[in-house]
């Protein structure tokens, strides 16, 4: 009936809409202490499972829960360089808890909650894993993932981080929703798009607009590891599950280009 569709679109809406309020919860939370952990544990578990059972009682018959590489490979460099991550990874609550990543905990125990509703109530569930999102910006408000991209281009810190880090561009991520809700393709979906290192990231700055203050000097010193591999190796992954659905990644550089175009579109920076 012409209710599925607006059902549909809702479902998503909602669902997209929680991920974005439980992206970062508020800065007074951020501590080690145990309540900043429930804070950030209930904001994800109690805000999936409550769109899921509203979902459920819609009588939704696909949906798909945008989750994070956080999910996926926070577990401090244990697998070590070379292992490719894939659906089958889940990140190391212990190890998360012990070093207060709550953000990562938090996602982690809330799309486990997803997929224990969904078992419990026979209800078809995808989840989507992505890391960093860059690309065209439609909201005016400064998202964390590109401001990290116009810190960069600032030169917000005289030396380019020496690391790799997983990225993706945003219509990328919206394809695999889509593309996951129309084969009712179950269980998780890592989707990264690129693993560049922030040096090739700060190149492809320097050609497209090359009037930023993009530093030029790699940082000799290692950051610590918390995500995918150690530094400053790249991170290994399989996104084979997605492109089997039909899903084809945006280059790297369109990616930049477009979020460059957008912060400068919005204000944010000019690279002139």
């Amino acid at each position: 009936s012409f209710l599925f569709p607006i059902c549909f679109f809702l479902h998503i809406y909602l669902v997209a809409f929680f991920f974005l309020m439980s992206r970062r919860p508020p800065r007074s939370t951020l501590s080690s202490s145990s309540a900043a952990s429930d804070v950030y544990k209930r904001q994800a578990i109690d805000g999936t499972l409550n769109v899921l059972e509203a979902a459920l009682h819609a009588g939704v018959e696909h949906s798909v829960v945008t989750a994070s590489t956080a999910c996926v490979y926070f577990d401090f460099g244990a697998r070590g360089v070379g292992h490719c991550y894939t659906e089958a990874d889940w990140s190391d609550k212990q190890a998360m808890y012990d070093n207060a990543a709550w953000y990562g905990l938090s996602k982690t125990l809330a799309e486990e909650a997803a997929f224990e509703f969904a078992a419990q109530n026979q209800m078809s569930l995808s989840t989507i894993q992505p890391p960093l999102i860059l690309g065209e910006m439609l909201n005016p408000v400064l998202n964390t993932s590109s401001r990290v991209l116009l810190d960069l281009m600032k030169g917000a810190k005289p030396l380019i981080p020496n690391e790799c880090k997983a990225m993706v561009d945003v219509k990328d991520v919206a394809a695999a929703h889509l593309l996951a809700f129309q084969h009712r393709s179950q269980g998780r979906h890592v989707c990264i798009g690129a693993c560049p290192h922030w040096a090739e990231v700060a190149g492809i700055l320097r050609r497209i607009a090359p009037g930023c203050a993009v530093p030029t000097a790699i940082n000799p010193e290692l950051p610590p590891t918390s995500l995918g591999a150690p530094a400053p190796e790249r991170t290994e992954y399989s996104c084979n599950k997605l492109e089997s659905l039909g899903l084809v990644f945006t280059d790297l550089e369109s990616t930049v280009r477009e979020t460059v175009e957008s912060l400068v579109r919005l204000g944010f920076d000019s690279p002139q």
